[in-house]
């Protein structure tokens, strides 16, 4: 990367994060921009199928599950074109809010755990949040650690299916394989720039895409098929 780019991470100043950002500007990032979209996408193909199942009824977890994978999209592209503090917070809020969204759906629509078992299970996953915020270094894996509560959690949900022997099993496995090797390549941008001059976070949100889409479409194939709209 460049060493004339400054790296502090002050509103003030460009953060450069990425290997494909080489200057400022809003089109230093071009791929790392359009593969944000890729959520978007999903998004809205998630929207026309919760729509064909739940048309007369608010199902108010699944549009908000949907409404915030379109605003990381959305955060993710604001945040690769200005590349400044304020804009990284419009790309981790959104992602913070769909990772506790989905645990709560899963764990009231899929476990059917009563509610204060899941606000109770929702405060161990905060906690985990904070032990790995404050004990590992924030450039450890390019930052990929952010991820890893939520990548235990999702594992565990694997578990859970397995052991009930539930039909979402198979889906949730392809996406939690497909998040570790996303979390793979958002690990190894930087370190692959010479090279890759464009880096490998693009794969990161291709691939994470995939991922939020499966684990949406899972709760709405399976609440379809065991609820009535």
């Amino acid at each position: 990367m460049s060493e004339s780019v400054p790296i502090e991470v002050t509103q003030a100043e460009l953060v450069d994060a990425y290997c494909e950002r080489q200057a400022d500007g809003l089109t230093a990032e071009p791929v790392n921009v359009i593969s944000s979209v890729a959520f978007v996408v999903a998004a809205l193909i998630l929207l026309r199928k919760a729509s064909a199942v739940y048309s007369q009824r608010m199902v108010w977890d699944l549009w908000l599950l949907i409404s915030t994978l379109a605003a990381i999209g959305a955060g993710s592209v604001t945040w690769h074109l200005f590349a400044r503090s304020w804009a990284e917070l419009t790309d981790i809020l959104p992602i913070t809010l769909f990772i506790n969204v989905f645990l709560v759906s899963f764990l009231l629509r899929i476990a059917k755990l009563k509610i204060v078992w899941v606000m109770a299970l929702l405060m161990v996953f905060q906690l985990f949040n904070y032990a790995v915020a404050k004990t590992v270094p924030t450039e450890f894996l390019n930052g990929s650690m952010f991820y890893a509560p939520a990548w235990t959690a999702l594992l565990l949900v694997i578990i859970y299916l397995a052991i009930n022997h539930h039909p979402l099993l198979r889906s949730y496995i392809l996406a939690v394989s497909l998040l570790t090797l996303s979390i793979v390549f958002r690990s190894i941008d930087l370190a692959v720039c010479t090279a890759m001059p464009v880096g490998t976070h693009f794969l990161w949100h291709l691939i994470n895409a995939v991922v939020l889409y499966l684990l949406v479409a899972g709760l709405i194939y399976q609440l379809s098929a065991t609820e009535k709209p």
